[in-house]
């Protein structure tokens, strides 16, 4: 089971859109998918699936909850899991494991009532959450567990990095505030001092929102070279690591409802919708590097 934990400083930048986008093309591709949504305080995965009810579901809050309470594991995993069905004919459903049921009180009460602090550094909680994941391991077997992350520099944005994630997908839009935010967590995941488990945690970072240039995709590309070596010399202080920024571009369609646009035609020639054809190439290339 790979862990891909999909992160940003802050919000509106895409990243639970490219995370459902990376869902649904894996689904297509016959793998099984799990999606924890770990943005606790604005919970968002469910949008992007419309059919998904909420409504006296238990989650993530109540499974770190009871655990506060009791001290002992909740016996059921399955009862937080929501199946969604593929997209295509072949596909492998997905399953969502939802922060709870945000219609109700209870549920911003219980989240109120955990003290991440004691949980992580008093009560074994880093053992009770290296336990759960490997629950979903062996008790639903994905190939891939897509983790949607807090935004900001926080105790649950550490713990679904950190902990959890064998690789980082890192979004972030042009402007100083997210690079930032990103850069320091890039700099906390590469500090031997904060390794846990003395192991590596893979990364991609992604600018996304970025306006189309040109029909030709690899001209726009192209000219996006002098934004991308300046981000990169921000980020990683070395100007000639631009390519390995990938790009997310924007589309005014999505500025009113996103949506997913992975599933669009893979060919950009035959799409009418320049836009789209590119969205669809960059999320592709995305999906390429995370199935590696």
């Amino acid at each position: 089971m790979k862990t891909v934990t999909f992160y940003s400083y802050k919000g509106g930048v895409g990243r639970t859109l490219a995370l459902a986008n990376i869902a649904m093309r894996l689904s297509e591709f016959g793998k099984k998918v799990c999606i924890l949504d770990f943005d606790l305080e604005a919970p968002g995965v469910h949008y992007k699936f419309p059919k998904v009810d909420l409504h006296n579901r238990k989650g993530i809050v109540d499974y770190i909850y009871e655990y506060v309470q009791t001290k002992e594991r909740p016996e059921h995993l399955q009862d937080m899991v929501i199946t969604l069905p593929p997209t295509i004919k072949d596909g492998e459903p997905i399953q969502l494991i939802p922060a709870g049921d945000i219609h109700n009180k209870t549920y911003w009460s219980n989240l109120s009532n955990i003290n991440w602090a004691d949980l992580l550094y008093k009560d074994d909680g880093i053992l009770f959450l290296l336990d759960f994941k490997e629950r979903i391991k062996n008790e639903l077997n994905p190939d891939f567990l897509l983790i949607d992350s807090r935004t900001g520099i926080t105790e649950i944005a550490g713990i679904t990095i950190s902990l959890l994630a064998d690789h980082v997908t890192l979004l972030a839009v042009n402007n100083p505030e997210n690079l930032f935010g990103c850069k320091q967590l890039l700099n906390s995941i590469q500090d031997p001092s904060r390794n846990l488990f003395n192991r590596t945690i893979q990364y991609t970072f992604v600018l996304t929102r970025i306006p189309p240039l040109d029909k030709d995709i690899d001209i726009d590309y192209a000219k996006h070279g002098s934004l991308l070596k300046k981000v990169a010399g921000q980020m990683f202080d070395d100007t000639e690591r631009y390519k390995e920024i990938l790009i997310i571009h924007s589309d005014d369609e999505l500025l009113l409802q996103e949506s997913s646009d992975i599933n669009e035609n893979d060919n950009p020639k035959a799409n009418n919708n320049h836009n789209k054809a590119l969205i669809v190439q960059d999320y592709l290339k995305l999906f390429r590097i995370l199935t590696v």
